[in-house]
Formats: C-alpha cells, structure tokens, sequence
C-alpha cells in the first residue's frame, strides 16, 4: 500500500506533466511576459553577485522549469543539478547539466545532505499545500553546503493577511537572509486582470469545464460579479473581449509599463503593494 508521500509525489509529477502539455506558452515560459523578464532580470543580478563572491563549484535548480539560471551557471565551470516534476524540461536539458532527478518538493531523499553550494528554487514553495511548507524549506536547507547560498523567491497573495512576514519567518526557521527584492505589481496586476477578465468569461461561458473551475477559485463579490457577467449576451461579451485585448497584449509585453507601475504601486500602497519576493539566503550557524 502507498503512502501519502509516495501518492503526493506521484499525483504532482502527473500534473506537471499535464502542465508542460497544456498549459499556455506565458505559464510555461517566464521570459514570454514581461514581468516574468523583470522578475528574472532582478534574480539574475542576485545570482551573478553570488557566483561572484562564493565561487561556488556545484548548484541545483529545484523546480528548474525552462532553465534561466542553470544554463548560465553550466557556462562558467559550475557542475549543475535540475529537479523537476514534470519530464518535459528534463528532457531538454539532459545534455546540458550534470545530471537530472524527476521529483518534487518537499520530498528529494535521493539527493545527498549538503551537496551543493549554491541552491536555486524560484516559485517553487508557493505551489505546495501549506502544511507541507516548513517541510520545504528543511529539504531547501539539508541539501546546502554549510558555507553555501540559496536564491529562493516567491509571489506573495496581495489579499492574504501579513504574506511577506509570513514568508519570511518560514524561511528565517533554516536560513539566515543577506538580501531582500521585493516586487511592487498591485497596479500592474489589477489592470492586466481587468483586460483579460471579458476573455476568461467568454471562455467560461463555452466552456463547462472551465466555468466550474473559475467560480470555484472565487468567493463573495467575485463570485456574483463572474456569475452576472456570464449571463450577458456572447455578442457583449464579444465586443468588450475585442476592446480589451489589445491592452492586455500591450501591457503584458511592456517591460517599460511594469517597472512604471511597480514605482506607483510602491509609492501608493507601500508594503501593501507587495506581490513578490526574491532572497538571498545562506544556512543559519549551529553554533
């Protein structure tokens, strides 16, 4: 009989498969959006400080997805590792990297204790159930050297009470946090919702599927203003989906539009405009 671990790994690795499959090209590919592409171009400036002051001679990517880092880091003399759950982006870089495990967070056991000095894992942690968080982030800390780093980063919910502190205690239980980057997209957010919002519901309204899956995702106000809009006519929602696309497909691509916004976002709402986290981190002394 299988045990939880064992069903979770399973049941994760099949999704992420499904993912590489289905998924559309922006959620498989960070770089395909422009605020993926600043999210990266911030982690990257992190990195190469830590490539420059550790010099470290083995890394890991845990949840390697597309491979913006571990590439880079193979180019320099680093000996590298990828995790996935899915078998897509393996495939893909097997000729490329040092060697490739098919696994999942929380759950790496065939990976040895502090095996690496330099640890990636990008929104990763986000993905898991919450129970199996501090987990995480023990499994994140028993594979880095002592003398090792980790780059870690995460969205943050916008409407989940104290998201920052709350992630930041997680990882201050393993890690001590030499540097902190945090992303101010509250603004840029809500308006690449609103203009992709009339596509969402003219898809919900053909598809049954979807719709129960979306009104799932919602409560309250949401859930009644989704319902609403799904009983207007197709014909409207044609029109407004035809008005509306545009600036979603001009804001999704504008780097220029994203770090604007990030600047009123920060300036407006402060750490109430916080949606996501990039740290550097190395492991706590034992003594």
């Amino acid at each position: 009989m299988k045990n939880s671990r064992d069903i979770f790994i399973k049941s994760t690795c099949a999704r992420y498969d499904r993912f590489w499959l289905e998924a559309p090209l922006e959620k498989r590919e960070p770089l395909k959006t422009a605020l993926g592409r600043v999210r990266i171009c911030h982690s990257f400036a992190i990195l190469s400080k830590m490539v420059e002051s550790g010099s470290p001679k083995s890394a890991i990517d845990i949840g390697v997805g597309r491979s913006c880092y571990i590439k880079k880091l193979g180019g320099v003399g680093i000996t590298t590792t990828v995790v996935d759950a899915a078998s897509h982006p393996l495939e893909e870089l097997k000729d490329h990297v040092s060697a490739i495990y098919k696994g999942c967070l929380p759950y790496l056991n065939q990976l040895d204790d502090e095996k690496f000095d330099l640890l990636i894992c990008t929104e990763v942690i986000a993905l898991l159930p919450s129970s199996l968080h501090r987990l995480a982030v023990s499994e994140l800390a028993r594979l880095i050297s002592r003398r090792g780093e980790a780059l870690i980063s995460t969205p943050l919910d916008l409407y989940s009470e104290d998201a920052l502190e709350r992630f930041i205690t997680l990882i201050e239980t393993e890690f001590a946090i030499e540097e902190i980057k945090l992303g101010f997209d509250r603004i840029y957010l809500f308006f690449l919702r609103l203009f992709q919002y009339p596509s969402k519901i003219e898809r919900a309204k053909r598809d049954h599927e979807y719709r129960t899956a979306a009104l799932g995702k919602r409560r309250g106000a949401s859930r009644r203003l989704f319902l609403i809009l799904l009983h207007l006519p197709s014909l409207i929602i044609c029109l407004f989906r035809a008005a509306f696309t545009p600036f979603f497909l001009l804001l999704q691509g504008s780097e220029r539009s994203v770090r604007f916004l990030q600047i009123l976002s920060k300036a407006l709402f402060g750490p109430f405009g916080v949606t996501h986290a990039i740290l550097r981190v190395k492991p706590k002394k034992l003594f």
